[in-house]
């Protein structure tokens, strides 16, 4: 369980897209709760919803930092604690905040994500004026 987990992040810190993909369940629930400002806030469901996701981050901001701090299963779930620098393309404005990520587990599969962070911090960043 854990290992599915990791290899989907090492899968996004390749920009490997497709294997980043491949652990979720083709029903996948993916929550990203925030203000409209966030082009990648919302909930997604199913597999190319989710692709669409990772294209918003992907033509929105620049990674200056994604990492883990920690990745423990238990159940069915697996909870990551990262932290994250980002760069809006549009503003130049960057973000850094924490993150817990918690991955629903099924049948081997991702069948549910959901990401609590600063969105405050990142719709601010987002906005044309501060």
């Amino acid at each position: 369980m854990e290992e599915l987990v990791r290899s989907h992040y090492q899968a996004i810190g390749r920009r490997d897209l497709e294997a980043a993909l491949a652990p979720l369940s083709p029903s996948i629930e993916w929550v990203f709760d925030g203000p409209a400002v966030i082009p990648f806030a919302g909930r997604y469901s199913g597999i190319e919803d989710v692709r669409s996701f990772f294209e918003a981050i992907r033509s929105n901001v620049r990674v200056e930092e994604f990492s883990i701090r920690s990745l423990t299963g238990a159940g069915s779930q697996v909870t990551v604690l990262g932290f994250e620098t980002m760069t809006v393309l549009k503003t130049g404005r960057s973000w850094s905040a924490d993150w817990v990520q918690i991955h629903y587990m099924e049948d081997g599969k991702i069948i549910r994500f959901q990401e609590f962070t600063d969105t405050h911090a990142i719709a601010a960043a987002f906005c044309d004026s501060v």
